[in-house]
């Protein structure tokens, strides 16, 4: 096995770790997110979805762009 597929496995697996689910959960659960009824009051045939454009940058953490979408989402809500 040559050094750079051993490194490129490596910092996969490192990905993988940082990005898992748990984190990310327990981080939106700290924001006391409540659930509504808007999807049962919603006429599907009026959804209107919504999109965004952002500028590129490199994050620290994965926790740190969950932050920066529930902003967004926050914000457009």
């Amino acid at each position: 096995m040559k050094l750079n597929d051993l490194k490129e496995q490596l910092f996969l697996k490192y990905l993988h770790w940082r990005t898992r689910p748990a984190p990310i959960k327990n981080y939106l659960f700290k924001k006391m997110i409540t659930r509504t009824d808007n999807c049962i009051r919603a006429n599907p045939e009026k959804i209107k979805v919504g999109a965004c454009q952002l500028e590129l940058k490199l994050l620290a953490s994965p926790l740190d762009y969950v932050e920066m979408m529930f902003q967004k989402v926050d914000a457009a809500a």
